[in-house]
């Protein structure tokens, strides 16, 4: 039997190894080459093959060995080494060292080898024939071969196939690429049009598209143009038809032909995932695809979308199949639903279609919120855990509770920056929000009964609120090394999830911690904040003043924020710098001075809970709570390139974001003297009592003054002026009473260390923004005498001074939380960005800046906006 260009490769493999070692031992454990032993044989050498058994195999080996010592060396005495080659359909680690003498007198072929003389990997040998005849094939063959696709025997049949000489014109006019290599861009592009006529070579490209396609033209003006699209059409119709049965396509698809064989639906299939991958062309490709789809009415034809689950021919596809995840959530069926993301949504229209993008991460997060609270539902059921255990539970363990509200933001976030609506979207998100109003129910039902048994003594391994400036801030600034500065971050409402996702963005270098603190109660700013201050250990007051409530600390109201930062100057005695969030995400040289003659500085933000409790538009408020832990991130990197190395990062309060109207969870407050009544929380003296809420004095939650405090139960809420909304606070939950206490230690970084290594580029396939959410890609390579494979960058979207946008997702690497997103060399990104607010900013620039220097790395400046 004749060998075959693979089969061939293969047999040098082993010929040179006999010729080389004289006995080897050839590992095949997928028995890809069983069949083909025959005219694999080696001239000279003996072939045995473990069929029998090892204890056989040796018997037959001892001949071969005889000469060979305990070293596994030739003895002096032998005069010709053996020449044998072992064929064993095994994996090597499954034969417990049953060969180790022959594997040691002679070398091992097995696929995968280290060494490519010793790797017999049909996917290698694959690649190395390919990459010469039809290298627009190589890897998409050589992937097929890893997934047992085709034989042996029909690669060396593929390979023979495609020996096929290209004609001479059409080698000169297409400068000598490859038969598939013509077709694709001929396919993509009119750019040789000109040429082809001048050459008379149509009739050339008719017949290689036959020959290479089985496209059997009957003609038309006889133009470039129209048999272009009879092409484009027959590619991507074939390439549609080829991931179905005949037995179960749609019956409005019948009379359309697919070729037969299988070597030229492979060229097919080459061809239409070249062009969606080239970045030149895939422009192209999205306006044939899209074309076609139109002219034969896909879009109303119900597909097979279990046969289509790798299908990315046209965009109905991507439509159907997310309609069908939708449905699989909406079913119940969240793990079948969170398997077809994972398939679905890094394929070419999910990256390249940003509505498609974000859809699909819709998705993911309904199903992940459906999955958690169905978890936390269940966990509920079971007796009521102690106040240790129920604390421990939400913050730790390998399904902690805090999982399910970080599922709940992140569907949120999504879903506010989608454009589409639907009746399957909407009931996605509505179920997925009942789904969590439940759980967080029980959950904090559960909780306030953990509360309510609980003796007051703070559970071990569990900071107290008043303890955390004495217990993490002041060490640091007594620990006599003068020059170290310690940055000490006061986030209003971060709550416990969202800086446990902070805490995970952090360089690899730097020394992270997470600690979770029990929360003063109330958790409302004023009492929280005056927890976090120097001596907050001696005891914190709530006294009536002037009708109303104030919080006294070392015998000083501190309920501003004025108030508190006094406070804090005028009792260390160390120098103090004192900013908001904003100003340390962009020190000004003012600012920088002021950092470095600091030993503390002090950084405040308000802003989730001013546009919670302001009634803020619910996407404003959902978007800054995504863009806050990106702004935390970006402040440490700013003071940490002031010198700022300890960095303590905590929260005066939680918060809940779902709806507490539900019939029966609001109720009347206690009544009598009302100082303070927030929905989760009133303050006073006097009043009733109620089963539906937990009431303490002042002294029995660990606060001075003679005042009373009453929290409702559950999520229940008091009825208020202007009701509760979805933001609310100050009462007894997980996710109000847990707050976070984050330490983070930075190393030193040159200044141009992060900055080096990588070129990166931006690009976009249109010259103007005409909708709200657009992509722009992402490309990099190597650069400087020290390249580097990956970085994290972020970008920039600004009109003039002022934001104008931002990243919502990526093809890959995208964290959600800092709004960064990675860039491999060599491996193009596609970010989808979302213009702010409903107005056309005229002009934007888009920038792309390396994540830890914030150096500019590219820009596209004074890009037109023109909404449609």
């Amino acid at each position: 039997m004749a060998q075959g260009k693979v089969t061939a490769v293969l047999a040098g493999i082993l010929r040179r190894a006999v010729e080389d070692r004289g006995i080897v031992v050839w590992y095949d454990p997928e028995g890809a080459y069983r069949n083909s032993l025959s005219v694999l044989a080696v001239e000279g050498a003996e072939l045995l093959v473990a069929d029998e058994g090892f204890f056989r195999l040796r018997q037959q080996m001892e001949p071969f060995l005889e000469f060979v010592d305990g070293e596994g060396k030739m003895k002096d005495e032998a005069h010709l080494p053996s020449r044998l080659l072992v064929y064993v359909p095994k994996e090597r680690a499954s034969c417990g060292y049953a060969l180790v003498e022959a594997e040691t007198a002679g070398c091992v072929l097995e696929p995968g080898a280290t060494a490519p003389e010793r790797d017999t990997r049909l996917s290698s040998l694959v690649r190395s024939v390919f990459s010469e005849t039809a290298p627009l094939k190589a890897e998409d063959l050589a992937e097929k071969a890893d997934q047992g696709t085709y034989s042996l025997e029909e690669f060396d049949t593929m390979a023979e196939e495609g020996t096929g000489e290209t004609p001479e014109t059409l080698a000169l006019i297409f400068e000598n690429r490859s038969s598939a290599e013509i077709l694709l861009h001929f396919a993509a592009s009119g750019g040789f049009d000109a040429r082809l006529l001048e050459k008379n070579a149509l009739g050339d490209i008719i017949l290689l598209a036959a020959s290479e396609t089985g496209l059997q033209w009957t003609g038309g003006d006889d133009s470039p143009a129209s048999f272009r699209s009879a092409l484009s059409r027959h590619l991507l119709l074939s390439e549609f038809l080829s991931f179905m049965t005949e037995g179960n396509r749609p019956s409005e698809l019948a009379k359309l032909s697919l070729p037969e064989d299988r070597i030229r639906i492979e060229t097919i299939r080459s061809i239409c995932s070249s062009w969606r991958k080239r970045a030149d062309l895939k422009e192209s490709y999205k306006s044939a695809a899209s074309d076609i789809e139109a002219s034969h009415s896909l879009d109303g034809i119900a597909l097979p979308l279990d046969s289509l689950e790798e299908c990315e021919t046209f965009p109905v596809v991507e439509k159907q199949q997310l309609d069908r995840c939708f449905r699989l959530v909406l079913d119940g069926m969240t793990g079948e639903a969170l398997e077809l993301v994972g398939k679905r949504r890094s394929r070419f229209w999910a990256s390249e279609d940003p509505e498609f993008t974000m859809l699909w991460s819709v998705a993911e997060s309904a199903s992940t919120l459906r999955e958690r609270a169905r978890g936390v539902l269940s966990a509920s059921k079971k007796k009521t855990p102690s106040f240790q255990d129920a604390v421990l539970s939400y913050v730790s363990g390998e399904e902690p509770w805090m999982l399910l509200d970080r599922a709940s933001r992140q569907l949120e976030s999504r879903y506010a920056r989608v454009e589409s609506d639907g009746d399957l979207l909407m009931q996605l998100v509505h179920s997925a929000r009942a789904d969590y109003a439940r759980a967080v129910h029980e959950l904090a039902s559960v909780y306030a009964g953990a509360f309510t048994a609980w003796g007051g003594e703070t559970p071990p391994g569990i900071m107290a609120h008043c303890s955390v400036f004495r217990n993490a801030v002041r060490p640091l600034l007594e620990d006599g090394k003068r020059e170290e500065k310690t940055a000490y971050f006061l986030v209003d409402a971060l709550r416990y999830e969202m800086a446990e996702e902070l805490a995970g963005g952090f360089d690899d270098g730097s020394e992270v911690s997470l600690f979770p603190v029990l929360g003063v109660l109330p958790g409302i700013t004023s009492v929280g904040m005056a927890a976090l201050l120097p001596g907050a250990e001696n005891g914190l007051s709530l006294e009536k003043k002037s009708e109303s409530l104030s919080v006294v600390l070392d015998g000083k109201a501190v309920n501003s924020r004025n108030a508190r930062m006094d406070h804090v100057r005028t009792s260390l005695d160390v120098p103090v710098a004192v900013m908001k969030l904003g100003d340390a995400v962009k020190l000004t040289p003012k600012r920088k001075k002021e950092v470095e003659s600091a030993r503390l500085v002090v950084v405040t933000s308000q802003e989730i809970d001013h546009l919670g409790e302001e009634g803020a538009d619910e996407e404003e408020t959902r978007t800054y709570m995504d863009d806050v832990l990106g702004k935390i991130h970006r402040a440490v990197r700013s003071l940490g390139r002031c010198g700022v190395t300890r960095f303590i990062i905590t929260a005066d309060h939680g918060f809940q974001l779902v709806s507490a109207e539900e019939p029966g969870l609001a109720m009347d407050p206690p009544g009598g003297e009302t100082l303070l009544l927030h929905p989760r929380v009133w303050i006073g003296r006097g009043g009733r009592g109620d089963d539906g809420f937990i009431r303490r004095s002042a002294s029995e939650i660990g606060l001075g003054g003679e005042l009373e405090l009453a929290f409702p139960k559950g999520l229940a809420v008091f009825r208020t002026k202007g009701g509760a909304g979805l933001y609310f606070h100050g009462g007894i939950s997980p996710q109000e009473h847990i707050l976070p206490l984050l330490s983070v230690v930075v190393s030193g970084q040159g200044p141009n260390e992060s900055t080096s290594g990588m070129k990166v580029s931006l690009s976009m396939a249109k010259q103007r923004v005409t909708n709200r959410i657009f992509m722009v890609t992402i490309t990099s390579e190597p650069s400087g005498l020290f390249p580097a494979e990956e970085k994290k960058v972020r970008l920039e979207i600004t009109s003039g001074k002022a934001e104008a946008g931002l990243a919502v997702t990526a093809a890959y690497g995208f964290d959600d939380a800092l709004r960064e997103l990675s860039v491999e060399v060599g491996r193009p990104n596609s970010v989808t960005v979302m213009l702010s607010g409903n107005e056309s900013p005229g002009r934007i620039t888009i920038s792309v800046l390396d994540a830890q220097s914030q150096v500019v790395l590219d820009a596209l400046r004074d890009v037109p906006v023109d909404l449609m």
